[in-house]
């Protein structure tokens, strides 16, 4: 006797193939754009260690639907491109032997008022300090000559004296801060499209 299948179960049959075969096409398509993003970033940015890398990533979701994401703080920035003003004042953190900030190209203009710089001394060994090119350094005073901080700045200041008593900047202080466009993880998303839809295509003649 012959069995008559319903449009319903075919509509469902076909919903299953569909969403599983998007699952896999989209796994395959999100693990090759994370790939060429961290490869392109690493050959762009002398900041991509392995925790910058971590925060380059993609989420399949059960609805249907995936996310590409970068949970770097400054990713926007670094995707479209633009610029953060201080209120009155940024401070970008010195990274030792390595001239701060990457990817940022900095204001030198700013002029700090004797309110700021009072709020600096009283929360402790801090000041701030005009250098010969015109930057504002953040200073820190530390006694303690086991700080890795105070050695690691005698080392790259070429200081052999181990003084009771050591500044190292800690920050500078700009009033803005521009970010270039230099992310391009649109960009690898867009160049990765065209084999997504052709493989989930392949994947779902397959299935049904």
């Amino acid at each position: 006797m012959a069995q008559l299948i319903g449009i319903d179960s075919l509509s469902a049959d076909f919903e299953r193939a569909f969403n599983a075969a998007f699952k896999g096409a989209a796994n395959k398509f999100g693990k090759a754009v994370v790939k060429a993003q961290k490869r392109k970033y690493k050959s762009t940015h002398d900041n991509a260690g392995g925790r910058r890398l971590s925060s380059i990533g993609f989420a399949v979701n059960d609805d249907g639907s995936m996310a590409f994401f970068d949970q770097f703080p400054q990713s926007v920035l670094q995707e479209d491109g633009g610029s953060v003003v201080g209120g009155p004042f940024l401070a970008i953190p010195t990274s030792l032997g390595h001239g701060g900030a990457a990817g940022a190209n900095r204001s030198r203009d700013a002029d700090p008022s004797q309110e700021y710089r009072a709020k600096l001394r009283a929360a402790g060994e801090t000041f701030v300090k005009k250098v010969a090119d015109g930057r504002l350094l953040v200073m820190r005073k530390s006694k303690n000559s086991n700080d890795r901080r105070v050695q690691r700045a005698r080392q790259v200041m070429g200081i052999r004296s181990s003084r009771t008593s050591f500044a190292f900047p800690i920050a500078t202080l700009v009033r803005s801060v521009h970010f270039s466009a230099t992310l391009g993880y649109e960009k690898t998303i867009d160049s990765h499209i065209s084999q997504f839809e052709a493989d989930l295509e392949q994947r779902i003649i397959a299935r049904v």
